[in-house]
């Protein structure tokens, strides 16, 4: 028996290592949190389209989750995530393997909204992470005020859809 599926996933290309906030982008952009999370980007969406952050977001229906069945958890280094690093393509860094872009699995093909949706948010993320950062000598209230002040001045290269075909095959069958 020869079984067939797509593979789809959102790139997000950025000017910096991603390492060091594919996370956050992640909630943010997604809604999603995540085992090792941080816990408070997910909320501003979540309000925008359900109107609380304090709900079971990935089992709402698409009235109130835009991406509603979308994400998908694949097996990484650190657990089930929705997110990973991604090498960046020379057409956005002339260094070669450097991982500094986010790829967001995906159950199944995005729609154009969702597309549009991810783009925007991502796009707001990458402004907020321009926000003055306070100084060390800061107590940690006033730092979780703004939770983008850990995160560094990221650029928003582009984006790309991409889809691996997977053709399954038995040993027993031909190509």
């Amino acid at each position: 028996m020869t079984r067939k599926e797509s593979n789809y996933s959102i790139v997000i290309h950025t000017d910096s290592y991603a390492g060091n906030f594919e996370r956050a982008l992640r909630g943010y952009v997604t809604g999603c949190e995540g085992e090792h999370d941080h816990g408070w980007f997910h909320h501003e969406i979540r309000e925008k389209f359900a109107g609380t952050s304090d709900c079971d977001w990935e089992e709402l229906d698409e009235d109130e989750n835009p991406y509603s069945g979308l994400w998908k958890r694949v097996q990484g280094e650190y657990g089930w995530r929705i997110e990973e690093l991604a090498v960046t393509p020379n057409l956005y860094c002339s260094k070669k393997g450097v991982p500094n872009s986010v790829r967001l699995h995906c159950e199944t093909k995005p729609t154009k909204k969702q597309l549009e949706l991810v783009k925007e948010w991502a796009l707001k993320f990458a402004e907020n992470s321009k926000c003055p950062k306070p100084s060390d000598r800061y107590e940690r209230k006033e730092r979780q005020k703004n939770p983008f002040w850990f995160i560094q001045p990221i650029n928003i290269l582009g984006f790309t859809l991409e889809c691996d075909k997977v053709v399954t095959v038995h040993a027993e069958e031909n190509f």
